[in-house]
């Protein structure tokens, strides 16, 4: 296993990450998700994990890595992966829903509230509810995937083949505690509330732990990384989309993407997924992964 190639993403990974949001904080324009220059400037930040894979490769002088497939996407497999987290964000809100944790709001109010502030007719809370849906199914895959490919191809193309030697579930494990704490400048501001910050994580890396294994155990099963990168976008477009209007008491511990359920039904996903036979829809070389310590 290749200690140090893993030692050297890591630290830069994680460092220029937070680095890099630290500086951002102290930006105002780029504080805000509605405003473009600010949405392109983070966009970029999820380009970090390739160029510390690049990083990585070009000091190690591993020519293996990054050698992965982004295109073409299968496109019946992209399909059902986008179905999947669709259903799979469903039965998290139902379930909280169900334990009386959450409540719908079926009129919308904070988006109308949102949106009606320039408009002069009435507005129909159905219409935004089904948009809302459409467009957060819709970006996932396409506008989201791309923004994503830069995460895939530092976690999965480099990071996670490199870690399978000391077994799966192991290489979950660290894969998942690596994301969260290269996420946690980007989901929280760290900076501006310390005190927060060890309650906030915990969350954060339980849910890292089973979105990355699911991801993870997708890319054995297709060894496609653009396939990973449809699945990771629709991942964050339903986490930020419709779902926080619908909802919009889906608090801690037990509610929201973060919460005890969607971490329940992330890691149930994630155990399916496990125990599927593999299938390599890719036509490119990908890098040759090993296991030889059996879980």
């Amino acid at each position: 296993m290749d200690k140090r190639g893993i030692a050297i993403f890591a630290v830069t990974v994680i460092g220029v990450t937070w680095a890099v949001q630290g500086l951002l904080g102290t930006i105002p324009w780029t504080r805000s998700g509605g405003d473009l220059k600010g949405s392109f400037i983070h966009i970029a930040v999820l380009m970090i994990p390739a160029l510390a894979a690049l990083l990585a490769s070009i000091i190690r002088r591993d020519s293996e890595y990054p050698s992965l497939t982004l295109w073409p996407v299968p496109k019946y497999p992209a399909l059902a992966v986008t179905a999947i987290v669709a259903l799979i964000f469903v039965i998290v809100y139902s379930a909280t829903t169900f334990l009386g944790k959450t409540t719908p709001d079926w009129k919308m109010s904070g988006l109308l509230v949102r949106l009606a502030r320039n408009q002069q007719v009435p507005i129909d809370p159905s219409f935004f509810l089904v948009a809302g849906f459409v467009i957060t199914v819709l970006l996932g895959p396409t506008v989201y995937a791309l923004a994503c490919a830069g995460v895939e191809i530092g976690w999965r193309g480099y990071l996670f083949p490199k870690l399978l030697p000391m077994g799966r579930v192991r290489a979950h494990l660290v894969v998942g505690l690596l994301t969260a704490v290269w996420a946690l400048p980007i989901v929280f501001n760290p900076f501006r509330n310390p005190a927060r910050v060890p309650g906030q994580f915990l969350f954060l890396l339980g849910i890292s732990i089973a979105v990355s294994a699911f991801l993870n155990e997708l890319w054995l099963q297709r060894r496609h990384a653009g396939l990973t990168a449809v699945c990771a976008g629709c991942f964050m477009s339903h986490a930020t989309g419709i779902w926080q209007y619908l909802f919009p008491n889906a608090d801690l511990p037990y509610g929201g993407t973060l919460g005890v359920v969607s971490i329940l039904v992330w890691s149930a996903a994630a155990a399916i997924v496990y125990f599927l036979p593999a299938t390599n829809l890719s036509d490119s070389p990908e890098p040759q992964v090993t296991e030889p310590i059996p879980e």
